[in-house]
């Protein structure tokens, strides 16, 4: 029987972008449970504490927690926000960067991300491949 040639044995191939991905999935499980936690916590207060009705602290524990998932939810969607636009950013840039090729206009100067972008390894591998792209289209012209 012939193995699969084909089959990935590195499962981490950018560690750094991954595991920063690993978090903020651990970090929406973390909130969806504690959220999931209020609720049961409330409904079990209000269904089993044997009263008729909610108490005026029960009211007041409901509305500080919906106050509190509605800041977290609004925060968490401001930094996923920018957490996204650093990876969406460069693959915008480079997209830009290869349709511009593409036209025959290939970019002289060094390609170069933001900061804190991620895949900022590859600014080196554009610059050199536009680089060569261009000696290779100086050869033909001449």
């Amino acid at each position: 029987m012939v193995e699969n040639q084909n089959k990935r044995k590195n499962y981490l191939i950018n560690r750094n972008f991954q595991f920063h991905y690993i978090a903020v999935l651990i970090l929406l499980q973390i909130t969806v449970a504690s959220c999931v936690g209020f609720v049961v916590s409330y409904i079990f207060l209000v269904v089993y504490s044997g009263s008729t009705g909610a108490t005026s602290e029960d009211t007041i524990l409901l509305i500080t927690w919906a106050v509190l998932v509605m800041i977290c939810g609004g925060v968490f969607c401001a930094w996923a926000i920018k957490y996204t636009n650093r990876i969406a950013g460069p693959i915008y840039h480079i997209r830009k960067l290869l349709q511009e090729a593409a036209e025959g206009n290939i970019p002289q100067q060094e390609v170069k991300f933001r900061n804190n972008d991620h895949f900022k390894d590859l600014e080196k591998d554009l610059t050199d491949c536009f680089a060569k792209m261009q000696e290779y289209k100086d050869k033909a012209e001449s």
